[in-house]
């Protein structure tokens, strides 16, 4: 009678197993990223391309990980990126092109040819919009999409009703019950 015993494998062998795995999955996650890019490269570009030749002050001059501040003569900026795509993705769609356009409209007014942002990004939960060249109506104007930002959930811009303990971000009812399911502790907002 033969007895066919299967071998088991050793914690080494399975860790090895699982390391080659995971740069399989690695590597094919790699190759989708490069394939995204190919593919809508082109479409990036143009819509940052329309963005920063509607509202030049978009167009990253210093600051933007990197100190613009210093780059070498010749530069050409590329369109890779702009600052509203600092921005979490529910804000730009809720607010982003209104404040450009509440913007440019104060710098037209005002006759502000110096203007421009140095750094755009999220801080306690609000929306932080650090600028040069400014003046009243440009501050009005931050502070007015500051509050809003406070208002609305940082996932998928609706209404915020909870704010997260640890890593301060405003939620919607929605994504504030996500969060909690991920142990990310959320209150109610008081007002």
């Amino acid at each position: 009678m033969f007895i066919c015993q299967k071998k088991m494998k050793s914690n080494m062998e399975i860790k090895l197993d699982r390391y080659h795995i995971n740069r399989k999955i690695y590597k094919i996650k790699l190759k989708l990223h490069k394939l995204y890019l190919y593919i809508f490269w082109p479409f990036i570009w143009l819509r940052n391309y329309i963005l920063v030749k509607n509202f030049p002050f978009l167009e990253p001059q210093c600051g933007w990980g990197i100190d613009m501040c210093y780059l070498p003569k010749g530069y050409k900026y590329n369109y890779e990126q702009t600052w509203l795509d600092c921005l979490s993705s529910s804000w730009r769609k809720k607010f982003g092109l209104a404040i450009c356009k509440e913007l440019k409209q104060a710098i037209k007014q005002y006759g502000l040819k110096d203007y421009k942002v140095c750094q755009v990004k999220e801080k306690f939960g609000t929306l932080e919009w650090y600028d040069e060249g400014g003046c009243d109506a440009t501050i009005n104007v931050i502070n007015k999409y500051n509050k809003i930002s406070m208002e609305t959930c940082f996932n998928c811009g609706r209404p915020a009703e909870y704010v997260s303990t640890n890593w301060i971000t405003y939620y919607c009812p929605r994504c504030a019950k996500r969060k909690e399911k991920k142990g990310i502790k959320c209150v109610p907002i008081k007002k």
